[in-house]
């Protein structure tokens, strides 16, 4: 874990997306689920899109899946970045039907549309451990 970080962070105080960062902290993937009619959503929303419950939980999710869509950055879009260039953003679509973003580690040669992945999670302040995504293999 480091003590400096210079790119921008998640506010883990959210009030709908606060359960989330705080399951990453625990090395957890996480997505609301309605109560009323059990759909999955992520990001959270404060009603389910499907039923309009207010009503909803936290459950833990799959951390496999595939890049739905990906982008090669070779221009930071933070000062931050600068220093990673070229880096993989993907869109991934985990075995449970939702979409997360995040940077992905491993081969770029391997990184490509329907390319198998895992989640892991980077510590990167005392308060914040960011998702991201390992090509398989």
């Amino acid at each position: 874990m480091t003590t400096t970080y210079d790119k921008p962070l998640p506010d883990v105080d959210d009030p709908d997306m606060g359960p989330f960062w705080a399951a990453t902290r625990q090395g957890r993937l996480t997505a609301q689920r309605c109560a009323d009619c059990t759909t999955l959503r992520f990001p959270a929303t404060p009603v389910c899109g499907t039923c309009l419950s207010e009503d909803t939980g936290w459950v833990d999710v799959s951390g496999t899946g595939t890049i739905w869509s990906y982008a090669v950055y070779h221009r930071a879009f933070h000062p931050g970045f600068r220093g990673e260039l070229p880096y993989v953003v993907a869109i991934v679509e985990n075995t449970d039907g939702l979409h997360y973003t995040g940077r992905v580690f491993g081969p770029r040669s391997a990184v490509a549309v329907g390319a198998p992945v895992s989640v892991r999670f980077d510590a990167v302040t005392p308060q914040v451990s960011l998702p991201s995504w390992v090509v398989a293999g």
